[in-house]
């Protein structure tokens, strides 16, 4: 995502936080490396730890039912605005084409770019090709010496960092190396960051104190290669330091966290509305003022929209058992109009 940080108004700002602003598209890379430790723990934890083995049945029925209605209907949302408007500038049959490739995550393959109905959903077809390797890719914690085990990791990060492929740049391949990162968390937390003793540090602290700033700040020609070394500094001291791990368990956090899968899928569109409202609208002569304003309308808007559809939608499927539920539902209905209908065998 990028933003024109040109404007009057961005002017008058500190010239780190437009830095900042503009390079505010490299959370993606960030989360594609909690993903990587969040679903590499239990593959990690089995197989170092002797933990029990992870049904795959249950984790990509997990993965459909946990993500896969919420992101469906924000692409038909996001597919009748401009069939409501009157398709702009293309046919509805061009729509229908974009819509059936992003719900089947094969717009960036077939098109080269993010979707024309959301373009952040670019990151979710990496994502979801990244769920399918994940029973394979975990295989690398069956090795059992942790420094051969971390060094494979570590130089699949720096290899796929240093030989870019722009080609490449919107697939798993272009962007395996922050998955990487996520396992190699993964792999230090079942076996020694969750040991009972282990301690947390200040030191950590410090250490974000570096990183966290360079992942939005830095620049230059090695950016590519120490950016998944940044993120995986940034990540240790947020989970072994004692300040950063204090505030990003604070509730307010919390909360913004477990919401930020509907937050993504309609941030951008959101913002970029609000955004043309307030240019239209709003035209105080203090530039920093506008811009004050400006933030302010996009925080409040996205925020009811995105509370608005997680309650809705989202948290709902958070339920490991609403698909059980929505069957009992329609067979309490089948009851009342003639008869009770047998769920499919996957329910049972």
């Amino acid at each position: 995502m990028h933003f024109q940080t040109s404007r009057p108004g961005y002017a008058n700002l500190p010239s780190a936080i437009v830095h900042a602003i503009a390079n505010g598209g490299r959370g993606v890379q960030l989360f594609f490396a909690i993903s990587g430790l969040i679903l590499g723990l239990p593959f990690a934890n089995h197989y170092l730890n002797g933990a029990p083995v992870v049904s795959l049945k249950k984790y990509f029925v997990r993965r459909l039912t946990r993500l896969e209605p919420p992101y469906v209907l924000s692409m038909l949302i996001m597919f009748a605005l401009p069939v409501m408007r009157g398709y702009q500038t293309l046919s509805l049959g061009i729509w229908v084409k974009h819509l059936v490739a992003s719900l089947f995550y094969q717009h960036n393959l077939i098109y080269g770019q993010g979707s024309l109905l959301n373009g952040v959903a670019w990151s979710l077809e990496v994502e979801v090709q990244f769920y399918c390797l994940v029973p394979l890719l975990t295989l690398i914690f069956r090795v059992k010496r942790a420094v051969v085990r971390r060094t494979a990791l570590l130089a699949v990060i720096l290899l796929l960092s240093i030989y870019r492929i722009p080609f490449f740049e919107i697939s798993i391949l272009g962007n395996l190396q922050f998955f990487m990162v996520g396992f190699l968390l993964s792999d230090l937390y079942c076996t020694e960051w969750s040991r009972p003793g282990a301690k947390r540090s200040w030191l950590y602290d410090l250490l974000g104190l570096a990183a966290w700033p360079f992942l939005f700040l830095g620049n230059g020609r090695w950016f590519s290669v120490l950016f998944p070394l940044a993120i995986f500094l940034a990540a240790c001291a947020v989970i072994r330091g004692v300040l950063l791990r204090w505030i990003l368990t604070r509730s307010p956090v919390t909360i913004a966290g477990g919401m930020c899968y509907t937050i993504y899928l309609y941030h951008f569109r959101v913002l970029v509305k609000v955004l043309d409202l307030t240019n239209k609208y709003a035209h105080p002569a203090n530039q920093q003022l506008f811009y004050f304003i400006q933030l302010t309308a996009v925080i409040v808007v996205v925020g009811v929209v995105s509370i608005l559809f997680f309650v809705l939608v989202e948290r709902p499927c958070m339920r490991r058992d609403w698909p059980e539920r929505l069957w009992l539902t329609f067979q309490n209905l089948g009851l009342r109009s003639g008869g009770p209908v047998s769920p499919p065998e996957s329910l049972r």
